[in-house]
């Protein structure tokens, strides 16, 4: 997939009419999934209604778990929000990666890191 773009817009010129954000998510979860080459397994999703019920059946007609997130509870978040700035902070901005296969590899470097019990004396 590397080289490949995805890439979104909503209508063009002048008068157009917008379409409804679940209708457009759904559109553009079916395109993702086309240029997705592996299986999906599950896809987390938080509460917004523009996840919509079809939305939720294009992904499990790839065979996907649709997972949603707890409501209200915010600490459910934070470990996503953490991986995220993890991710950003140790790695992103540092590298320039050249493809998804270099991105997969920095990132299963860097889960492995993180995984492994933190010794300031080793360091």
């Amino acid at each position: 997939m590397a080289g490949e773009a995805v890439h979104c817009s909503v209508g063009s010129g002048s008068g157009s009419a917008r379409p409804e954000p679940g209708a457009w998510v759904a559109q553009h979860a079916r395109n993702l999934l086309m240029l997705e080459h592996r299986p999906l397994q599950f896809l987390i999703c938080d509460r917004d209604a523009k996840f919509t019920r079809a939305f939720d059946d294009v992904v499990r007609s790839e065979g996907a778990e649709v997972l949603i997130t707890p409501l209200r509870a915010p600490i459910a978040n934070a470990y996503a929000e953490r991986w995220i700035r993890a991710v950003r902070a140790e790695c992103l901005d540092w590298l320039l990666t050249v493809g998804r296969g270099h991105l997969e590899q920095v990132l299963h470097a860097l889960a492995r890191a993180m995984a492994r019990p933190f010794d300031s004396a080793t360091r």
